[in-house]
């Protein structure tokens, strides 16, 4: 991004950018090498660009906002009709990484954090090069 360009982005405009782009990182690390995701919190399986990056916690929260163990695929039954599945997400995210990353996630729901433009910028910049290898690394 030229260093003009980016002094008239704003921190909502750029957030909600790497929303758009950590999503779909999101959706592609799930993917399995026919295209295909499965659900976190029921099981069903779905074509990557269908389903949803689903937070266990809120993405109100910044500090776990983007935080790749807080995030993985769902559908949009579980993720929007049943409010995240909650009780499923929690069982999901301990049995994959344990209860110290659940106790982690949890904390930093409480904590203060304040992102630069920089920030956002970097992050933008890594996911896109994420996005760019895992297509090429599934043929997607």
């Amino acid at each position: 991004m030229n260093e003009t360009k980016s002094k008239h982005l704003s921190i909502p405009l750029l957030q909600q950018r790497l929303d758009k782009i950590f999503s779909e990182y999101i959706r592609l690390r799930d993917a399995n090498e026919n295209g295909f995701s499965r659900c976190a919190t029921c099981g069903t399986m779905w074509r990557w660009q269908i389903m949803q990056n689903g937070h266990y916690v809120d993405r109100r929260h910044i500090g776990t906002r983007y935080d790749e163990r807080n995030c993985h695929s769902q559908c949009s039954n579980c993720n929007i009709g049943l409010r995240g599945n909650l009780d499923r997400y929690k069982r999901f995210i301990i049995e994959k990484y344990g209860v110290k990353v659940l106790e982690e996630l949890e904390s930093a729901r409480r904590s203060t954090v304040k992102w630069t433009i920089a920030d956002y910028q970097e992050k933008i910049e890594y996911y896109k090069a994420q996005i760019k290898r895992l297509k090429k690394e599934k043929g997607l």
